[in-house]
């Protein structure tokens, strides 16, 4: 035959090394794939688990929304004779209306401590900086700020 080389290997050990390696790799193959399979049935438990409580929520929201607008329904009519009640109790009493009028400022007062938010608000500052919000809102059935005119 012919020659070999020193320290080369013969054909049949060689031939047994690579044997063994693929045989590694099957196993490691099927070990992943064991793995993988289990992880997979884990997974779909789990969803399995969410997908039903998820189920249990939206019967429950759908409960919940269905009890709130039956309340709601109940509760309509309810407020609606309140306001019509109190309407007529300050129709028997004498309805009062209060307005507020604010004059323009004059040039020696410096800035105003007084806000108009809307028609119907005032807010004041008050000085008072230990309070969260120093300033106080007011409601009338009507203001008329300093750029309202005397008409």
């Amino acid at each position: 035959g012919a020659p070999r080389a020193s320290g080369a290997m013969p054909v049949a050990d060689r031939l047994d090394q690579l044997a063994d390696s693929v045989q590694l790799a099957r196993e490691d193959c099927l070990e992943l794939r064991q793995e993988a399979s289990d992880l997979l049935e884990y997974s779909n438990a789990k969803l399995g688990r969410v997908t039903r409580y998820l189920g249990f929520l939206a019967d429950r929201t759908r409960k919940l929304d269905q009890a709130a607008l039956e309340t709601e329904t109940r509760i309509t009519p309810l407020i609606h004779e309140k306001k019509r009640l109190f309407n007529d109790l300050l129709t028997l009493k004498g309805n009062v209306k209060v307005f507020c009028r604010s004059r323009p400022l004059f040039e020696d007062e410096g800035p105003s401590a007084v806000e108009f938010p809307d028609d119907f608000t005032i807010r004041v500052n008050t000085g008072d900086e230990s309070l969260t919000n120093p300033k106080k809102d007011y409601e009338f059935d009507r203001v008329y700020g300093p750029h309202i005119g005397q008409g």
